[in-house]
């Protein structure tokens, strides 16, 4: 199972590149088309994760930047327009992805195995919150990058920079909405709210900066 799902991420990954290079080369039709389907096929990845593991695919670092491209893909088409410009938000999202991408070539390709606290609505809640607030994060950041790189263009930057920070802001939430959780979980699992340690106080420095 685990070479079925290493293909299907090398195909996935195939697919993402063939939208940026479309974004890069003005094909916006073609960039749509690709995107859909590309999307879509990640989309149904993530499904066979879930019946596969029998819990929502957010533990593990494959499971979590799937779902990461998966929301920023939707995030592109839903909430960006189809710029004729070869360098525009949408051409920074989808770099995005093939970064997340192309770190998960130096990980396992396989589902996080099923805990007896993995259906937890807390700990799933954790997870996933972290999960979105990364992609929308990331969705906000290609604002603030097309909003540097059409600095000079007036008419256009203020608009890009209150996307991004609006996107931010939303991000924000979605990360202390999920940190709550996890207190929640600390709290039901050993009586007690969780205390800061390494990992967690550096995974949190690295998401507010």
């Amino acid at each position: 199972m685990s070479a079925h799902l290493a293909e299907s991420y090398f195909l996935l990954f195939f697919y993402f590149s063939l939208v940026l290079v479309s974004r890069l080369l003005g094909r916006t039709g073609l960039e749509r088309i690709l995107a859909w389907t590309t999307i879509t096929g990640t989309g149904i990845l993530l499904g066979v994760l879930w019946v596969l593991s029998g819990h929502l695919p957010v533990f593990n670092l494959f499971e979590s930047f799937l779902l990461t491209a998966f929301i920023l893909g939707i995030l592109a088409l839903v909430s960006t327009g189809e710029a004729s410009a070869r360098l525009c938000t949408r051409t920074w999202i989808w770099a995005g992805v093939m970064i997340l991408f192309g770190i998960l070539i130096f990980y396992p390709k396989t589902y996080a195995p099923q805990r007896p606290y993995s259906n937890d609505f807390y700990v799933v809640l954790f997870h996933l919150g972290r999960t979105a607030a990364l992609a929308v994060m990331l969705f906000a950041s290609a604002y603030y990058v097309e909003f540097l790189r059409a600095f000079r263009r007036s008419s256009f930057q203020r608009d890009f920079l209150h996307k991004g920070r609006n996107f931010l802001v939303l991000s924000a939430i979605l990360f202390l909405v999920s940190e709550y959780a996890g207190i929640l979980w600390c709290l039901n699992g050993w009586g007690d709210f969780w205390r800061w340690n390494y990992g967690f106080l550096s995974s949190t420095f690295v998401m507010l900066y």
